[in-house]
């Protein structure tokens, strides 16, 4: 069996008996865990075989992570190897803004492709920490570009309002 850097997890029996919002928490929770402490990449069959979550589960978590741009994958054979955008979630350079009740966060990050300006809406929970929920990636030779075009929709918003 193939090792990977995993957190201490709890017996299925007792987060078995967690509410269905508390579980689904703790899975997701888990599972960001282990990608981030694994950079080299991970697959969904090794983090079922290292820990005592579903296939499914796992796979949808993963999904996420790529869904919000905190992870990418790999097809590799027969596998898709799942990594961790953000180096382990230390960024090469970060600064975060406010909008009323979202942060975006502002990343520049590396991974396999290169470097990228990662951008991460988040949501304060009111009984728990920021939620992440979505995310782009720019190349970061693209980034004046992506600039420009904003600039011109902004533009032509403008016209229309007039």
């Amino acid at each position: 069996m193939v090792s990977i850097n995993k957190p201490t997890i709890v017996p299925v029996e007792k987060y078995s008996k967690f509410s269905p919002l508390d579980r689904e928490k703790y899975l997701h929770n888990i599972i960001k865990e282990i990608l981030e402490t694994n950079p080299q990449g991970v697959t969904a069959s090794t983090i079922e075989r290292n820990t005592s979550f579903s296939r499914r589960v796992v796979e949808k978590h993963l999904e996420m992570f790529v869904g919000t741009n905190q992870a990418y994958k790999i097809p590799i054979g027969p596998s898709i190897v799942y990594y961790p955008n953000e180096r382990g979630m230390h960024p090469l350079h970060q600064e975060e803004f406010k909008i009323n009740d979202k942060t975006y966060g502002l990343y520049l990050v590396e991974n396999l492709f290169g470097k990228f300006l990662y951008i991460q809406e988040k949501k304060q929970q009111e009984f728990a920490g920021p939620e992440i929920m979505g995310g782009i990636m720019i190349p970061i030779e693209k980034v004046n570009d992506f600039v420009s075009f904003l600039s011109d929709v902004i533009k032509k918003a403008e016209k229309f309002e007039k």
